[in-house]
């Protein structure tokens, strides 16, 4: 399965109604595994380019995602499937994802769900009392099982790392 979702010149770009109900054509950075908008931009001009999506712009292209789903048929959207950001991309989509691994790692600490040492998955599960079906809502900054999994386990390594 490829690792991203591309709506870019190169594909395809998606056309976005905005609260002002204009429509703006934008290119975005998907990620399928864990179901994170990464980057979004919006076309300013066809001269001037590009810009980021405020917050509230990109949550905006989030409902719409989830509106329209077209992850669950990247053709039919004409949209790419990518294991690599595109070069626009790259930065943003490098610091969201690690803006949100950290987000989760501080989530399980407070939580207090790092174990003594690395577990598989299932078993996690049932020492930590929690739901695999629970997928969270990433784009509002709540992770699901799956990701506080990843968390506990980038941090139990560290903890269990052993020393020189």
């Amino acid at each position: 399965m490829a690792r991203y979702l591309v709506a870019d010149e190169d594909s395809s770009l998606w056309g976005h109604i905005f609260p002002d109900g204009r429509e703006r054509m934008i290119r975005f950075v998907y990620e399928m595994e864990s179901a994170l908008l990464l980057a979004v931009q919006i076309e300013t001009s066809p001269v001037s380019g590009w810009r980021d999506a405020t917050p509230a712009e990109l949550l905006d292209v989030v409902q719409d995602l989830a509106t329209n789903r077209p992850y669950d048929d990247p053709t039919a959207w004409d949209l790419a499937l990518a294991e690599t950001a595109p070069s626009w991309a790259e930065r943003a989509a490098s610091e969201a994802k690690a803006a949100y691994d950290a987000f989760c790692d501080e989530t399980v600490r407070a939580e207090n769900l790092v174990p003594d040492s690395p577990m598989e998955y299932a078993e996690w599960l049932q020492w930590s009392g929690l739901d695999d079906s629970f997928v969270g809502d990433l784009q509002h900054g709540v992770p699901g099982s799956r990701d506080k999994y990843d968390a506990a386990a980038r941090l139990a390594g560290q903890i269990a790392a052993p020393t020189p």
